[in-house]
């Protein structure tokens, strides 16, 4: 009876005959219009963004590839100078930020527009004007993007925290270097004595 199922079995299965073919080659033309369609519809749909100018701005987290932020650079650079302040002695210093900086980037910007005009049989007209815009970010020979401009971090405040705080003739030295180097008011900068 096993030998009678497998006989079954084949009867109903498609055979290998002229009429597959035909429904293959379909398939496979109505596949290849498809695709051709997709195509079109991906060249013709914008690349740009919404954003209009000639820069791009771009926030950097990170300082040149060290890893380190630039919140902690900038910490430990501060350190360093308030270090060498005559009685400062060791210096602890930590900023606040309201950020990090922006890099913006030179972009190629490109804008394409087309106008048309149609007029119906009763003499009505009308105007379709459409714009495309794109931006391309602007590379130099090596794939680097062209900076433009670098905005330094803005700093919100500062606590300094220094082993010869408590004379007020060397606190009065640290909070002015910071006032300086930061170009914060002094109400922005407190100096503490450590324990």
């Amino acid at each position: 009876m096993s030998g009678e199922a497998v006989k079954e079995k084949k009867r109903y299965l498609p055979l290998g005959g002229s009429g597959n073919k035909i429904q293959t080659y379909l398939k496979s033309r109505w596949a290849l219009a498809c695709l051709a369609v997709l195509g079109i519809i991906l060249l013709m749909w914008p690349v740009s963004s919404s954003r209009q100018g000639t820069t791009k701005p771009e926030q950097s987290a990170l300082s040149s590839g060290k890893g380190t932020s630039v919140k902690a650079d900038m910490e430990r650079e501060l350190a360093g100078i308030l270090s060498q302040i005559e009685g400062a002695g060791q210096v602890e210093v930590s900023l606040t930020l309201v950020s990090e900086g922006v890099n913006s980037y030179a972009v190629n910007t490109k804008e394409q527009k087309t106008s048309s005009e149609e007029t119906d049989k009763d003499g009505g007209v009308r105007k379709t004007t459409d714009t495309n815009t794109s931006q391309d970010l602007v590379v130099m020979g090596s794939q680097s993007p062209l900076l433009v401009e670098k905005k330094a971090p803005q700093v919100k405040g500062v606590l300094v925290v220094a082993d010869g705080a408590a004379n007020p003739a060397v606190k009065e030295q640290i909070t002015r270097a910071v006032e300086t180097l930061l170009d914060l008011p002094a109400t922005r900068v407190l100096v503490l004595p450590r324990e």
